[in-house]
């Protein structure tokens, strides 16, 4: 056969096996397709095609025991018949190729599919301000504690001078109180009202109550409360 026919023969070959229609329905120089053709089981998979091992000894001389010369006639005419045996002309590898599906050559590869919920969030973007200082001071021009004045604002446009905050605004304005710790102190004083005990009618109350609560642990959180619940470095009016 020529060498086209040969590529046809083949190709057709792996069609058949692929379970596709042959290249074409008749070779050049024949009128009657090889036998070997329908005697092809259709639809089995995997299968793989390739040049058997003393045909591959014409494409890589070095195995084969014989000298053999790469640049021959023969040796470039099997090199051809190789480039061109493909399932399908459009692949780009030719001569050998694993065919694991119907017209699918290459590696197989496992596809998973997974469903992912649309995510849901609620826009409420969070927004932080920080203001940093030795001594910070909110003032309003219409607060004042009452029995300690009001803060004179005037001629302070281009700012308030270290003499102002010292004489004027520092014994018009009070500490912060920090929230966390003066809940703790109301706490420990509410559990103590709702649980003490008297011994007898008119005495004071017993220094333990029914849950543990103790005068000792109110006193002590009294005394600390200056520095613990009062923050002196930020001051308000």
């Amino acid at each position: 056969m020529s060498e086209t026919d040969t590529v046809k023969f083949i190709n057709n070959f792996i069609n058949k096996c692929n379970g596709t229609p042959p290249v074409s329905d008749r070779l050049t120089g024949s009128e009657v397709k090889p036998p070997l053709l329908d005697s092809v089981t259709i639809g089995k998979f995997p299968f793989f095609y390739r040049p058997n091992n003393f045909t591959y000894s014409y494409l890589k001389p070095s195995l084969s025991s014989s000298y053999l010369n790469p640049n021959g006639v023969e040796v470039q005419n099997i090199q051809n018949i190789f480039n061109k045996v493909k399932l399908f002309s459009a692949l780009k590898q030719g001569g050998y190729g694993l065919v694991y599906a119907k017209s699918k050559v290459g590696i197989p590869l496992e596809t998973k599919t997974s469903l992912i919920p649309n995510s849901t969030f609620v826009n409420s973007p969070t927004t932080y301000g920080a203001l940093g200082s030795d001594n910070v001071f909110l003032l309003s021009h219409q607060s004042s504690i009452p029995g300690k004045g009001k803060i004179n604002f005037d001629n302070t446009l281009y700012g308030i001078t270290g003499d102002q905050f010292v004489d004027e605004i520092i014994p018009k304005t009070s500490s912060l109180v920090r929230g966390e710790e003066l809940m703790e102190l109301i706490n420990l004083i509410v559990r103590f009202l709702v649980t003490h005990t008297h011994a007898f009618p008119g005495l004071p109350p017993v220094p333990v109550t029914q849950d543990g609560s103790n005068v000792q642990d109110i006193l002590t959180e009294l005394q600390n409360a200056t520095n613990k619940i009062l923050n002196k470095n930020i001051r308000l009016n």
